[in-house]
């Protein structure tokens, strides 16, 4: 099944390469749930999905497309829902989840998403490209997977590792990090309502845990080092293992 939403922050070529790692017919807990790329290809491969996220507004998009897709998209589909100017984007971006009417936010989540130039919903510049028939489509043919379920957590803002359950009894937690960043100047960031907040040097301590983990990075240079004492699988543009690290796109990092 196809996600109608883009996420322009996490690089999904190495999704291939993440579902080689699973044993057959396993169990998957995947944290800071967005647009649900790797995710729903993990569950079409039969392994039973469970997808968190303390974002309720990401958790509410997410229900409403899998229980009523074609509320979504009467609404994305009248000639009237569409920005003019740069303006009124910029407006929807900081108003769109004060509206009270459930399917309405996420019609709008999704147009924000889809128009968004870094695909945030709560910022990015105007760029209309991306908002077409055929993401359209995929809102009204959705279709949840069996194995594929959603769950909020009530912890909204809080630091991912901070909620990351450990003992849970699912064979693997896998997490789409992103960006790499030290964390240098999150005091004081501004976060949307949609974003989950991570720490990286949090992060990489669950890493010597019994637990089997999959953390799953956009390619940034400092990450050989700041991971040196844990092995990094580069994957190049073509979701294929490189050593050339010119050529590298994303990096796995698993701890078994």
């Amino acid at each position: 099944m196809k996600t109608p939403l883009k996420d322009l922050t996490r690089k999904t070529a190495s999704t291939s390469y993440i579902k080689s790692l699973l044993k057959e017919n396993s169990t998957v807990d995947t944290y800071c749930l967005y647009a649900g790329n790797c995710e729903l290809s993990i569950a079409d491969d039969a392994h039973h999905v469970n997808s968190f996220t303390n974002s309720y507004v990401v958790y509410e998009f997410w229900r409403c497309l899998i229980e009523e897709p074609q509320e979504i998209y009467q609404i994305i589909s009248c000639d009237d829902f569409s920005f003019d100017s740069s303006e009124y984007f910029k407006v929807f971006q900081e108003k769109w989840f004060t509206y009270e009417n459930k399917f309405l936010r996420s019609a709008l989540f999704f147009l924000l998403n889809r128009c968004s130039e870094d695909g945030l919903i709560s910022s990015g510049d105007l760029k209309q490209e991306n908002y077409n028939i055929l993401a359209m489509k995929n809102v009204q043919n959705f279709k949840k997977p069996d194995n594929f379920s959603i769950n909020y957590i009530k912890k909204p803002g809080q630091e991912l590792t901070t909620f990351v359950d450990l003992e849970t009894k699912s064979d693997y937690v896998y997490i789409p990090v992103g960006r790499f960043t030290y964390n240098l100047f999150d005091d004081g960031k501004s976060y949307g309502p949609e974003e989950t907040r991570i720490n990286n040097r949090a992060l990489k301590k669950i890493l010597d845990t019994d637990k089997n983990i999959i953390l799953h990075y956009n390619y940034h240079k400092a990450l050989r080092n700041f991971y040196k004492k844990y092995n990094l699988t580069l994957i190049d543009r073509y979701g294929k293992m490189t050593a050339d690290f010119q050529n590298a796109q994303e990096v796995i990092i698993a701890n078994f």
